[in-house]
């Protein structure tokens, strides 16, 4: 993957992981009945993990110089 698209995922992944703590803090305070504050928080961590290899540059999209097709 070429380095815009890497920089626009991981922009992407970080500003879920942002909505996702702060989904789980209105959750906590407005206190809906049956809500998991903690759910929102999970999935924060996992946008977050999801960023990390993306910015240390740990994933690829498999051989570039092979069509995925064929």
């Amino acid at each position: 993957m070429n380095g815009r698209t890497i920089t626009v995922l991981t922009t992407v992944a970080g500003v879920l992981a942002v909505g996702e703590f702060a989904s789980s803090v209105m959750s906590r305070k407005e206190n809906y009945p049956g809500s998991l504050p903690l759910a929102a928080v999970v999935f924060g961590v996992f946008f977050l993990i999801a960023a990390w290899p993306l910015h240390s540059g740990r994933v690829t999209a498999g051989d570039p110089h092979r069509p995925a097709c064929g």
